[in-house]
């Protein structure tokens, strides 16, 4: 980034062209909780390049460069304007964990970044749009492992105008909807499993599917609390 602050329209400008056309294109309004969306592309940065994401349910999934993942996207009806879903859950994740107070949430932040700078690769040739809303993610995240003010345009209206903190669905508040899922000692053990997986490369696969059973077990938590949620309204 050549300056201190997100002031760069031109990136928002590109999110919101992605939104424009995702829609007319996927579902209408998907909640992601945000530790579970930033460890998620924690995961990606020990992916190969290729590897893209489809956001369906309320959830992240990753899909790897294999012969069928053109097959796999066709089912799930994805397409890259999905990309545009993880900017209200990593907003709500510099709202909720701050990494000054936690090195390990510092860590944490570092593998995401990792995770979107590959995802960058993977679909660099397919928009430029895409492009720049990806770096976009990178840039908030950097600013908040560096304590730097994170400004776009004007982030108190950014903020406001997409209504980043309430569902879609329901207008519940959903940095209240959030709080505690995760623990201290679990976001602990995430990342040193994540450290372990950097530093053991003959072990990584047994090392990330050991943090991919703890995400499916907060799923059913988060995807319980989503259910309970909409069924107020």
């Amino acid at each position: 980034m050549t300056s201190n602050l997100l002031n760069l329209s031109l990136l928002k400008n590109s999110y919101n062209i992605l939104i424009n056309l995702s829609k007319k294109t996927t579902e209408s309004s998907q909640i992601l909780e945000p530790l579970t969306t930033l460890i998620t592309l924690a995961i990606i940065s020990f992916k190969t390049v290729g590897t893209k994401i489809t956001v369906s349910s309320n959830k992240v999934y990753i899909q790897e460069p294999t012969l069928i993942q053109g097959v796999i996207r066709w089912s799930f009806g994805s397409n890259r304007e999905e990309i545009h879903y993880l900017l209200k859950p990593l907003f709500r994740c510099v709202h909720l964990y701050d990494p000054d107070e936690n090195p390990d949430l510092k860590l944490l932040y570092e593998f995401a970044i990792d995770g979107l700078k590959l995802l960058k690769k993977s679909y660099n040739s397919t928009s430029s749009n895409l492009s720049h809303t990806l770096d976009l993610y990178i840039g908030i995240l950097e600013c908040t492992i560096k304590s730097e003010k994170i400004k776009i345009d004007s982030f108190r209206d950014f903020r406001s105008l997409t209504n980043l903190n309430l569902s879609e669905f329901s207008k519940v508040n959903l940095d209240n909807l959030f709080k505690n899922i995760w623990t201290v000692e679990e976001i602990k053990i995430v990342c040193s499993m994540l450290t372990l997986s950097k530093n053991n490369s003959n072990n990584i696969k047994s090392y990330i599917s050991g943090i991919e059973s703890i995400l499916i077990a907060k799923e059913k938590n988060i995807n319980n609390i989503i259910k309970d949620t909409n069924n107020l309204f």
